[in-house]
């Protein structure tokens, strides 16, 4: 059934969305914390080698964060890769100060402090290494930091967590599909025994209804007809279109293979369709327009095609209304090529439909005014049939309205 596809769609949607955020934010909180601790651990270690003059000092008692514990000391990776350069200004000297042996040529160090001597900033990034700069009396201190493997470690980290989002995303889809099924489950138990039940409670109505009809016609025969005969007759044929009203949504719902598709002329089925409405029409004073293009095939239900034609007419016949404009009631049908499908559509003079009711009126048992459906004997069914219909055939139904004036069903088939 399209409803339960319908819901194990969602099922998996809210699933995979909500995966997608919370696994989302938890891989994105590590990714930013752990770039944030490098850069925090980077300009402690300059601040601390530009305190005491380049060089480095154990710190006792360093805050924490949320996901290191407290540290006394930085740890002896950042420690090999900071180094600080000393320029003096009297004789346009350098002093490299460090404890450990450096990967950069003297040429390199002398580029570099002078790079970043000559720039406006006392601290930043230049090609992945990270540098704080001080004045002092005798010129300036500058204390560098190689975040270069810092950077490199974020990059596989972030590489690393988009693998594994993508991964986990992939494993919850194929998960969630398998416990769509399973959720479902019970309402789709409970669709088959609505379903079986309104079969078996229409079979069992066809029965009496038969009986009360045939008595009914043998009391006739003997006390002659009366209004209140005529009274029961009309209820028992009501009755009767609503059983097999209900019968075929019962049968013909979501089942397709009991649809008879083959080409046929669709225009002398439309016609056909329209042709007895003529009289019925005029008894209601109704003027009944009709334009058929001619020779038009269609593969289809040819049987279903006309009740779906039927069922507009009759729908547009009783509700159609004289207007302002139009001071008796038009119903007009329409049946032409469009592009490379076929449209027909159904219009009515009338009281119209308001923008909320026009997906209401596919409804089973839908009515939007009671008391005129009831005068007109019409149970709520029949746009629900013509939309099983039109689903069938890969087509949907579509209502425009201009309320007061005029209704139009349409479908392209």
């Amino acid at each position: 059934m399209k409803m339960l596809r319908g819901l194990q769609v969602k099922f998996v949607v809210i699933t995979m969305l909500v995966l997608t955020l919370v696994l989302g934010g938890i891989l994105g909180m590590v990714n930013i914390s752990m770039l944030n601790m490098a850069n925090d651990k980077n300009n402690s270690l300059l601040s601390n080698m530009l305190e005491n003059e380049g060089v480095y000092k154990t710190v006792v008692g360093q805050e924490s964060n949320l996901f290191m514990p407290k540290q006394k000391t930085f740890d002896l990776g950042a420690v090999r890769n900071a180094f600080a350069i000393r320029y003096y200004d009297v004789n346009n000297t350098i002093e490299i100060i460090t404890k450990f042996p450096l990967h950069f040529t003297d040429a390199e160090l002398t580029t570099l402090l002078y790079t970043v001597k000559q720039g406006s900033k006392t601290s930043g990034n230049y090609d992945g290494i990270r540098y704080a700069l001080k004045k002092t009396d005798y010129g300036c201190l500058c204390a560098f930091v190689d975040g270069r493997i810092d950077d490199n470690t974020s990059s596989r980290m972030m590489r690393a967590s988009v693998f594994i989002f993508i991964i986990s995303l992939l494993f919850a889809m194929v998960f969630s599909l398998i416990m769509s099924h399973w959720a479902v489950i019970p309402v789709k138990k409970a669709f088959q025994k609505q379903k079986q039940f309104v079969g078996d409670a229409s079979h069992e109505l066809k029965t009496p209804l038969a009986v009360i009809d045939t008595n009914l016609s043998v009391l006739e025969d003997e006390v002659g007809t009366n209004v209140w005969c005529t009274y029961i007759h009309d209820e028992v044929a009501r009755m009767d279109s609503l059983v097999k009203d209900l019968l075929f949504l019962a049968k013909y719902e979501d089942s397709k293979k009991l649809y008879e598709f083959k080409e046929f002329d669709i225009s002398k089925a439309i016609l056909g369709a329209v042709l007895p409405f003529e009289s019925l029409a005029f008894e209601k004073g109704r003027i009944l327009e009709y334009d058929i293009a001619e020779n038009l095939i269609y593969k289809g239900d040819e049987k279903r095609i006309k009740q779906l034609a039927v069922i507009f007419l009759d729908n547009a016949v009783k509700h159609s209304e004289e207007t302002e404009l139009q001071k008796k009631p038009l119903v007009r049908l329409t049946l032409r090529q469009t592009g490379s499908k076929i449209e027909l559509s159904v219009f009515n003079t009338g009281a119209g439909l308001a923008s909320d009711e026009r997906k209401k009126v596919f409804e089973r048992f839908y009515r939007s005014d009671s008391s005129r459906n009831r005068e007109t004997g019409c149970s709520g069914l029949g746009l629900a049939i013509a939309s099983t219909i039109a689903k069938a055939h890969k087509s949907k139904i579509t209502v425009n309205s201009k309320v007061g004036e005029w209704v139009e069903f349409s479908v392209l088939l």
